[in-house]
């Protein structure tokens, strides 16, 4: 084989390299435009370790942790440039139209993304948000320490359960640790969070197929507003895009979707 016809064999891969690269720094640019240190995030982002840095979201004042290289970049990504738990009119005008500050829990509240985005719109905002990972709940608390630690702001670190007890729990420091058969976890203290779904306005749930458990539980359906990311995991059919949204319409919900991936992963609002 000749010099000539071995970089032709390897040139459609430096072309995909290329390509990647070019999408790579296109959606760097991107997210860098959320925040104010926006030269800054890109070169943290593009240097390729994984360090946490504090960042002020353009335009909304609300502070965040990034732990860069890392899944935290995607979270920053839905929560405010695809602005998906961003609330449909109906739900806003309800939360609005409350007299008070709104009364919200986060299962499976991360690094505080979503709890920063809510306190920075709802002053005042009462937040209990669950997160059982340790890494993610340490960034977490740097998170409320960051907007001034909210004294509505409660952070527990505890899986979210239908029942009080313990589960076991795979930590993996980004935003796909989830509970695990028995055995290949270690055991973390689970709370039944539905009697807080009930003195909730609004709950926001992503929990890696916990998901399922409640949405079955007779109890579910006692919040007015819930946003919901579900999974394929654990769930007790084929198709959890239909599965979501007929335990949802069952429990008296008007469904909307955000959006809805082949893996069966997808994100919806709910409200009565």
């Amino acid at each position: 084989m000749s010099d000539s016809g071995g970089l032709r064999d390897i040139a459609p891969i430096r072309r995909v390299l290329a390509w990647r690269w070019v999408a790579r720094l296109a959606s760097t640019r991107t997210l860098a435009r959320l925040v104010d240190a926006s030269l800054r995030f890109g070169l943290r982002e593009l240097g390729g370790a994984r360090r946490m840095a504090a960042y002020r979201v353009r335009g909304l004042g609300a502070r965040v942790v990034v732990r860069h290289n890392s899944t935290d970049v995607w979270t920053l990504n839905e929560v405010f440039h695809l602005r998906s738990y961003d609330a449909p009119p109906a739900v806003a005008m309800r939360l609005s139209s409350l007299g008070r500050p709104p009364r919200v829990l986060d299962l499976g509240a991360n690094v505080g993304m979503f709890g920063a985005m809510v306190c920075a719109r709802h002053p005042g905002a009462e937040i209990v948000a669950f997160e059982p990972d340790p890494r993610n709940a340490a960034a977490h608390r740097r998170c409320m320490e960051l907007n001034g630690t909210p004294p509505g702001w409660e952070l527990v670190e505890a899986c979210a359960a239908s029942r009080d007890g313990v589960r076991p729990f795979l930590a993996t420091g980004d935003d796909s640790a989830h509970v695990v058969p028995e055995g290949a976890g270690a055991a973390v203290a689970a709370r039944d969070v539905l009697p807080l779904m009930e003195a909730s306005d609004l709950v926001k749930i992503d929990i890696e197929g916990s998901e399922w458990e409640l949405l079955g539980d007779p109890r579910f359906g006692a919040a007015p507003a819930v946003v919901l990311e579900y999974h394929p995991g654990g769930c007790p059919t084929a198709d959890p895009h239909a599965e979501a949204e007929r335990l949802l319409g069952g429990a008296g919900y008007k469904v909307q979707s955000v959006y809805r991936m082949p893996s069966g992963l997808g994100v919806v609002w709910a409200w009565r």
